[in-house]
Formats: C-alpha cells, sequence, structure tokens
C-alpha cells in the first residue's frame, strides 16, 4: 500500500472503512465520479476522460447514488460547498500553521461535514475541474480546483501525476484572482470522502459546475451562503443591468424604475456582481440571518489563535 494511501486511510479511522473507500474512489478517479453525479441530475454532457477500471464501475455507481439521494437532504446532506468572498479565500491559500477548528455549525450549517482541519496548510496543488470537463464547451481554463493540505496532496501526487501540479501561495492566489475577474465563485468543499473536513477551494461557474447546476435546477442545499448579502444604492445604481446578467445565483433583476434589485434569499454573497459594477453602486454586507464567513482569521481568533500570515 502506497504511504499516502496509509496516511489517507489514517484519518478515517479504522471504524470508518465505508469512508475511506468513498473518499479512495472519489479522489483517485475524480472525472468518473462528477460525471456519473452529473449523469445521475441530467447536467453532464459527455463523458470525460478517466482510468476508472471495469471492474469498479459498479461499485462506483453504488457509491455515487448514495450520494445523490442524501444530497438532496439538508440532514443527510455529505456534499457542501461553502461560498467564500475572494479576500476570505486568498486567507485560505495563505495560511502557515496547522489549524483545527472541529464542528464549524455555524460556517456550515449541516450535521455532517463542517470541520475545518488544515494539515500543512502551505500545501497547495491545482487539478482539472472534474465539472468543467462534463461539458461539450467547458469554461477555460480548467486547472482551477485548488486542493489544500495533507493528507489531500500527497494522494493526488501519487495517484493522478499527470493531472495535478503542486503551487506556492502566490500563485494560488492568482489563480483565486483571476478566476474572480471571470465571474466565477470561490467555494470551500466539505466532503465525508474527505473525513467530513475542508479540503479544496473550487473556482465555480453555474454553466459547469455540478453543485451550482444541482442548485438551479432543484434547489439542492449543498451550497451555503458566504455570510454576506448584495446590496445595491439607488441613487447610484444606472439600470444597465451588468449585475443582472453577471450573477451567477440569478437574484438580481432590474425593477420597474430601472434599478437592480437584490432577492436576499437567492443571493449568496460572492462579491461577483460587485465587481461588475463600474459605478460602485453594490456593496457586500453582512446578512446575520446567513450562516458565519469562512473568514479564517477571524475564526481563529474567535478560537484564541492566530492565521499565519
Amino acid at each position: 500500500m502506497r504511504d499516502s494511501v496509509k496516511r489517507f486511510f489514517k484519518m478515517f479511522g479504522n471504524r470508518n472503512l465505508e469512508g475511506f473507500i468513498h473518499g479512495y474512489l472519489y479522489g483517485r478517479f475524480p472525472n468518473a465520479y462528477v460525471y456519473r453525479l452529473g449523469k445521475l441530475i441530467n447536467v453532464a454532457e459527455k463523458e470525460p476522460p478517466h482510468d476508472l477500471p471495469p471492474e469498479m464501475e459498479d461499485i462506483l455507481d453504488v457509491v455515487v447514488g448514495k450520494v445523490a439521494r442524501e444530497t438532496l437532504d439538508p440532514a443527510t446532506s455529505t456534499y457542501h460547498a461553502k461560498v467564500v468572498r475572494t479576500e476570505h479565500a486568498v486567507d485560505l491559500v495563505n495560511v502557515k500553521e496547522n489549524v483545527y477548528l472541529p464542528r464549524q455549525e455555524r460556517v456550515i450549517p449541516y450535521p455532517i461535514a463542517n470541520d475545518i482541519i488544515l494539515e500543512d496548510p502551505d500545501h497547495i496543488g491545482v487539478i482539472e475541474c472534474p465539472c468543467r470537463h462534463t461539458q461539450s464547451k467547458p469554461c477555460l481554463p480548467l486547472d482551477v480546483c485548488l486542493v489544500v493540505g495533507e493528507p489531500f496532496l500527497g494522494f493526488l501526487e501519487e495517484h493522478k501525476p499527470n493531472n495535478f501540479r503542486r503551487l506556492l501561495p502566490e500563485e494560488a492566489t492568482r489563480i483565486l484572482k483571476e478566476e474572480h475577474e471571470r465571474g466565477h465563485v470561490h467555494c470551500a468543499y466539505f466532503k465525508d470522502a474527505a473525513g467530513g473536513r475542508f479540503f479544496a477551494i473550487c473556482n465555480c461557474c453555474s454553466c459547469c459546475c455540478i453543485g451550482m447546476k444541482a442548485y438551479l435546477a432543484f434547489g439542492s442545499p449543498n451550497i451555503c451562503s458566504s455570510g454576506y448579502v448584495a446590496r445595491v444604492d439607488a441613487e447610484e445604481c444606472s439600470g444597465c443591468g451588468s449585475c443582472v446578467e453577471a450573477c451567477p445565483f440569478k437574484a438580481l433583476s432590474l425593477g420597474d424604475d430601472l434599478v437592480a434589485e437584490v432577492d436576499p434569499a437567492r443571493c449568496f454573497g460572492c462579491g461577483v456582481c460587485a465587481s461588475r459594477c463600474e459605478l460602485e453602486a453594490i456593496t457586500l454586507e453582512r446578512d446575520p440571518e446567513k450562516p458565519a464567513p469562512m473568514d479564517i482569521k477571524a475564526l481563529l481568533a474567535e478560537a484564541g489563535g492566530e492565521a499565519g500570515a
């Protein structure tokens, strides 16, 4: 058994063999895994290249089917994306010290998969987005899924050498900022297949991301708010509609007076609309009715620690 697999198994422990098998399949065959998940909800357009052995196909179908059923109910969902503002995403890829913040229900308001644990957080890598691989005309570039910490990087480095490379925090920061400029959403991912921990920051779009497609099509609860909501200064808004067109969650519209209006229930506080407004008429404000932001500096300060810089 490879050392990375041993370390991966240790994260789950002897009592969670099912979780380890799930995690192994997810990390070892991400394209095949995500394609099957997208196919079940009819949002995957094409089967991407993958290296799944034929004898593993039935096993993966069973695992993915279970995930699909669980994801539709907040009480059982084990696949979560937390929308993160760009500045907070940058902070996450610049942490230098290990972080142990278990059971963050305020941040991820579900009973499963909500630990913020970072081991070797300065170990950062990038893989090609499995979701974009399932689309006929995917957004580019493909290599935008950031993986943070161990044992995840070691596992990918040994098993996906042609679809993985390590990054310095400076390059990860550049990817985040460039993806924000493209109108894409930073999502911090938590999953039972990652030991219920935060393990990645994906840069998601409504045209490719399986999770966002599931939310927009079915209201799937797998995505939660950044903790902020967009606010429009009616006196400054020109009614150009740029923010309406850019919003990935269809949370903005133009009212009868041609002023942009925000539906707070649909707004995830990603900040894409604010970056599109040339008049700076849109700001993000903390909404106390939404989950707490994944602001690693603030969370560590509350816990009595400090974020590495």
